[in-house]
């Protein structure tokens, strides 16, 4: 493996954490900074301290979230190409931590956290023509994992 390819891997995993990082939802661990007035300050270090901080919905969450997802695997799809082409270019230390990223957001946070613990109970109870695209959504879930 070239020194090239090697950065090239490092940015790629290195660019999906970021993404991770600036997609995810604030937890509230630890209190709030205090701003001028005393009020909760909305700043945070590389973010704009404008009075204009944006308050993100829980739908644009998560279609963030589902955005996160679709470049892992974007990501996967080129691995597999080189992969075939040139198995020896491919770090498998990148390709370990892409997959452990994947486990950890992709199935045991966002599947399993959100979609069916929250979104798919609720979509069922509300009934309508959605509850068989869950169960089949369920059924993807589990055969992915």
């Amino acid at each position: 493996m070239s020194e090239q390819d090697g950065r090239r891997a490092f940015l790629a995993i290195a660019g999906a954490g970021a993404l991770l990082v600036a997609c995810r939802q604030q937890d509230g661990a630890g209190p709030p900074a205090a701003g001028a007035n005393g009020a909760p300050s909305t700043a945070s270090p590389g973010r704009p301290t404008d009075d204009k901080a944006e308050d993100v919905s829980a739908t644009e969450d998560l279609m963030r979230e589902h955005g996160v997802i679709r470049r892992v695997l974007v990501t996967y799809r080129e691995t597999a190409s080189r992969l075939r082409k040139r198995p020896d270019d491919v770090p498998p230390g990148a390709l370990q931590k892409a997959a452990i990223l994947m486990r950890t957001f992709g199935e045991d946070y966002h599947e399993r956290q959100l979609e069916e613990a929250h979104i798919f109970p609720a979509l069922m109870k509300a009934g309508g023509p959605l509850t068989n695209t869950i169960s089949a959504l369920i059924a993807q879930h589990q055969r992915g994992r």
